[in-house]
């Protein structure tokens, strides 16, 4: 910016706005990868938080019930009469109805029975994380893990072509509060789903 003659402002020159521009232009690209990155291990780490927390909800229900069961369970049997993740909003343990992680994907509960045991009924939490993540994700929730593999066929809630399109269906294990990991799976071994059925490996 320079002054006139009779002492007023004159604008910026063409030479100075586009040295401006340059340099903003510079340091964007210097540090909005880092920046994207930042706010992308972020939002993996609440979604690890979100797994923790409706795992330690569905396990305090569980130890509060006259007879040890997980939400929705149906009787004595591994299978849910209902949506385990409602039950646990309707009875108080989890303040979020229908929750969903930091992508705007659901989360999906369901209970299964590990092969070859007759008291291991698992809690299961799955949902979608981008696949740039998997990674970090499988790597931070207690017996987790991504892909068919680790998880098993994905849900039919979480099965959508449109949702799915650059995400991967992790899930993550919760055995029963009074038992520590399911048969004897202690780590470095982890709970895994393969040939149709989950195993400690």
């Amino acid at each position: 910016m320079q002054l006139t003659r009779g002492g007023r402002a004159r604008g910026f020159t063409l030479m100075e706005l586009g040295v401006v521009i340059a340099i903003t232009a510079i340091l964007s690209a210097a540090f909005l990868p880092d920046f994207l990155e930042a706010a992308r291990s972020r939002m993996a780490e609440r979604s690890v938080e979100d797994v923790s927390l409706i795992h330690d909800a569905a396990s305090w229900f569980y130890v509060n019930q006259p007879s040890p069961a997980w939400p929705a369970q149906a009787g004595a049997s591994c299978s849910a009469a209902a949506d385990p993740l409602q039950a646990l909003f309707t009875g108080g343990y989890y303040g979020r109805n229908a929750p969903t992680n930091p992508w705007a994907r659901a989360y999906v509960a369901s209970l299964e029975l590990m092969p070859g045991t007759v008291d291991g009924c698992l809690f299961k939490l799955s949902t979608l994380i981008p696949d740039q993540l998997t990674g970090y994700f499988a790597g931070r929730v207690k017996q987790g893990g991504c892909g068919r593999d680790a998880c098993g066929p994905t849900p039919a809630a979480l099965n959508n072509p449109a949702l799915a399109a650059g995400f991967t269906h992790c899930c993550a294990y919760a055995p029963r509060p009074n038992t520590g990991v399911v048969a004897g799976c202690m780590p470095p071994n982890r709970l895994v789903y393969q040939g149709g059925s989950l195993r400690c490996q």
